[in-house]
């Protein structure tokens, strides 16, 4: 068996072209560890029932208590012993930062080490100094991920909880590839799940996102690992969002909002309105919600729609998904007459929050008329549901008209995306 090197793919026969990939030269040919194993030596495997398992090991030892209650509500129930968590997110978002304060929280109660593979111990002080974090975090600069284990198996006293700064740089003689590939990074995971398992040991992990969206490459590592949470946002802002897009002891897609700053991160003030900030409608913006978890955001949509200089119209979506996009366009094209075919369309959320709640449709709707016809949308309306191809709006739940009460908005009862005309009136 032959696998590549830089995306996984298997295959029985050697390819100097990965048929998967495109990569040359990159199938290496896989050695099975499989071993026959005398009568004398196989392990007696025996099923137990559920009611027989000693749950006592996970039991008395409380979930971890976070300060910073929106890292709590995102992250808290998945923080159990014997668990592997995924941190994933751009370079330069704030991984590290987050993590080290993280481990300097819990330091005080549980006993902690951090393994950096990335920064000199010196460099790890230096940084944990201007976050002002516990100079008791026991720390090792270490990226063989074979001496991690041979030390966690040789080591008297485990820690309770281990913080590895990155996955993509940890490496194994013993799997093929380069550093950062994808056997290496699956090998490293396949290791740290083992030892999370076995020594009942809580293992919090970064990954660097891709330009593909991806945790160091490939989707099927999130399958590998407990849970697996984002952090995003806007580089040249301070802002950031933690979302849980795997869990598998909690919820997924809740969202916690952060701020950063020059000690770090805190609770962001007003989260519930971090993406509204009630200033003054202007021409191309509208007022949408989207649910993250159990909770209800007011969003800021922001459109331009301006005449093309070339014969493909562009689309440009920041937060929104695309595809999303170009079905609404066509929509209001279809149902409105609207010659969005000869313009091109800008769409952007307001603080660099990504979301794929299709209840945003009809506010992307609104905003793409009011920057057409270049009309302001009233201040206190706000348009939620997802259109269908032929037009209709799909009702929402009332939790939605709840929120939007609650803030003083006025919540639209539209059905179909002509009723659009009775907010922005079209001519003709």
């Amino acid at each position: 068996m032959f696998s590549c090197t830089e995306c996984g793919f298997e295959t029985k026969k050697w390819q100097g072209r990965c048929s998967e990939c495109g990569n040359w030269n990159s199938l290496v040919e896989k050695i099975s560890s499989f071993k026959k194993q005398s009568a004398s030596s196989v392990q007696i495997i025996e099923p137990v029932a559920l009611v027989d398992i000693d749950v006592s090991v996970i039991a008395q030892k409380p979930i971890l208590e976070i300060p910073l209650q929106e890292v709590a509500g995102v992250m808290r129930k998945a923080l159990l012993p014997g668990g592997l968590l995924l941190l994933g997110g751009e370079p330069g978002i704030g991984k590290s930062t987050l993590v080290l304060q993280f481990a300097s929280y819990l330091q005080a109660k549980q006993k902690m080490l951090y393994i950096s593979g990335e920064e000199t111990l010196a460099q790890l002080r230096i940084r944990a100094e201007r976050l002002a974090a516990s100079q008791e975090l026991r720390c090792l600069m270490l990226a063989d991920i074979d001496m991690i284990a041979d030390y966690l198996h040789n080591e008297k006293e485990l820690p309770h909880i281990i913080v590895i700064d990155s996955l993509h740089v940890l490496y194994s003689t013993r799997s093929a590839g380069n550093v950062g590939s994808v056997s290496q990074v699956k090998y490293a995971v396949d290791i740290l799940r083992r030892i999370a398992k076995e020594k009942n040991i809580l293992i919090i992990t970064i990954g660097h996102v891709t330009k593909d969206g991806d945790i160091a490459g490939p989707k099927m590592l999130e399958h590998m690992v407990d849970a697996v949470f984002y952090l995003e946002g806007e580089r040249d802002g301070n802002i950031r969002f933690l979302r849980a897009v795997k869990n598998r002891f909690d919820a997924v897609n809740t969202l916690g909002v952060l701020e950063m700053t020059e000690s770090g991160f805190k609770d962001a003030a007003n989260p519930d309105l971090i993406f509204w900030q009630q200033e003054k409608p202007e021409i191309g913006t509208a007022l949408g919600m989207i649910r993250q978890g159990k909770r209800i955001f007011v969003t800021e949509v922001q459109a331009l729609v301006v005449p093309t200089d070339f014969g493909y119209p562009r689309r440009t979506s920041l937060g929104y998904d695309l595809n999303r996009l170009h079905t609404v366009l066509a929509v209001l094209q279809r149902q409105l007459d609207l010659p969005f075919n000869k313009h091109d369309v800008y769409i952007k959320l307001k603080a660099g929050l990504q979301t794929d709640d299709t209840t945003l449709d009809t506010a992307v709707a609104l905003a793409l008329i009011s920057s057409h016809q270049r009309k302001v949308v009233n201040e206190h309306l706000i348009a939620v549901g997802e259109i269908t191809l032929n037009g209709h709006i799909s009702k929402v739940s009332d939790d939605y008209s709840r929120e939007a009460k609650k803030r003083g908005l006025k919540f639209l009862p539209i059905l179909h995306v002509s009723d659009l005309q009775s907010i922005l009136p079209l001519p003709g």
